[in-house]
């Protein structure tokens, strides 16, 4: 497999903005999606003359807030003005309980003629033979310039046995924020370190008030992705160096568990946090009760600062450092994926319909009343106006700007083969960083010996995908 597994999107890519593409503007507040132009036709295939009338099965993971399911629904109605034979049947499909909704369906027969869905499923649904190889799609972009607006390392992180299993949705980054007006009103720095970080939390926090130093979403998906955010702040993560296998309980994490408990234990973080969702970070840090938080990108980062005023009282904090860092503290990114199926009566319609969903995507994330969060793929999508103008979430703007998406990479990483993204795969879709990250916070076990259950389980993961 070709691999390149440590920063996916390129710095120097990221802040070309002066390159800026442009497209048709995005949908205005309250638009009908439906009467919207896709944004970018050129980027479309060749039109066939049309065929007979084909209605193909799109399974969307609810990537926005609760409006976004119903915009997208009328938004796809869109692909006959390309193709007017295809119609797109959509489903919204919820994170909470997606893998299993899909491996049942797919099981059954009854699973979608294409979706997206999480970074490591396209792996999973490989391995069962259950994939369409997108090399099609990958072959139209190339032949239309569009490859050339995806870093080459998007393109092969979706690649095995010369199979192109999927193609990239967005990168949705997890982040560090902190009320920088309470920060510049006493005189404190931004964090760079985790003592800092320690002391500032420790400096804010007041019980009276019910103010704490640090927030974090740690139940439901919410806090599944985002928990190894510590880790990555360590200069660490749950794999060996060289990739091979997992090393959970390796002495950098030790530290993370050590130094989350500490928080915990001075009441710098909120006693029923283990329970929390985005929900509760939102309202937290909207009535002035929280410091500083970790966020993933979306929704909650335009409703944290517009409840308070603006993002001129929240700012982006670039991620504090753990004591084993070294230089290397990053932090953490999903990438999800667009995929087709072979249980599909229709497989050219269905890598048609694929594509042009993956071709006309900028106005939905241009849109910021539906709350996308994503990084676009596209490196002009990345400089586009309409885009960068019209933000679900603005710290975004500061992650793309400031160049701190480069510290950014993916919970498999620097793992290497099939092996370890089915593992990892199992791993995410059993909500391991959730589980940990409860455990943490609500019990006594010892942190190597937290973190050794992890890797016995991970051990029994392996031999299971061996056999």
């Amino acid at each position: 497999m070709k691999k390149s597994l440590c920063i996916i999107l390129i710095a120097a890519t990221l802040l070309a903005f002066a390159a800026c593409g442009q497209t048709n503007s995005p949908p205005a507040a309250g638009t009908d999606a439906a009467s919207t132009a896709p944004a970018s036709p050129a980027a479309t295939p060749d039109q066939a003359p049309a065929g007979e009338p084909v209605e193909v099965v799109f399974w969307d993971m609810q990537v926005g807030n609760d409006k976004y399911p119903d915009f997208a629904a009328k938004y796809a109605a869109n692909i006959t003005k390309d193709y007017p034979n295809i119609t797109i049947k959509y489903q919204s499909i919820p994170w909470v309980n997606s893998m299993p909704t899909f491996t049942a369906a797919i099981a059954a027969g009854d699973g979608p003629d294409f979706s997206n869905g999480g970074g490591f499923q396209s792996f999973q649904f490989y391995k069962m033979n259950e994939l369409l190889d997108l090399a099609p799609v990958i072959e139209n972009w190339r032949e239309n310039g569009v490859l050339e607006q995806y870093d080459p390392a998007l393109i092969e992180y979706f690649q095995v046995d010369n199979v192109q299993v999927g193609v990239p949705t967005g990168l949705q980054p997890r982040m560090f924020i902190y009320r920088k007006d309470w920060f510049d009103a006493a005189g404190i720095p931004a964090p760079k370190t985790w003592d800092d970080l320690y002391n500032a939390a420790k400096h804010f926090t007041d019980p009276a008030k019910g103010v704490f130093g640090l927030v974090y979403p740690c139940a439901a998906v919410d806090g599944n992705v985002l928990f190894y955010s510590w880790f990555a702040s360590n200069g660490t993560g749950i794999w060996k160096k060289d990739g091979s296998t997992v090393d959970w309980a390796n002495p950098a994490n030790i530290e993370v568990v050590d130094f989350i408990r500490k928080l915990n234990k001075e009441g710098l973080v909120p006693g029923g946090m283990s329970s929390y969702t985005n929900a509760d970070i939102v309202r937290l840090t909207s009535q002035d009760k929280a410091a500083m938080a970790i966020i993933p990108s979306g929704a909650s980062g335009g409703q944290i600062a517009n409840a308070t005023g603006g993002y001129g009282k929240w700012a982006l904090l670039p991620t504090p450092a753990g004591p084993s860092a070294n230089g290397n503290n990053g932090n953490i990114s999903a990438m999800n994926a667009y995929m087709a199926y072979k249980q599909t009566d229709h497989p050219e319609e269905t890598l048609q319909a694929l594509q042009w969903w993956a071709d006309n995507f900028l106005p939905l994330l241009s849109n910021k009343d539906i709350g996308i969060g994503d990084v676009p793929p596209r490196m002009d999508w990345q400089a586009d106006s309409n885009y960068l103008d019209n933000m679900a979430d603005p710290f975004m703007r500061e992650l793309l700007k400031g160049g701190y998406l480069k510290q950014n990479h993916l919970l498999v990483y620097p793992a290497n083969n099939i092996s370890n993204w089915l593992v990892m795969n199992a791993i995410n879709g059993e909500s391991w960083g959730t589980k940990l990250s409860q455990a943490i916070l609500t019990s006594d076990t010892p942190a190597r010996e937290l973190l050794m259950e992890r890797q016995k389980e991970s051990e029994k993961l392996f031999n299971d995908f061996a056999k």
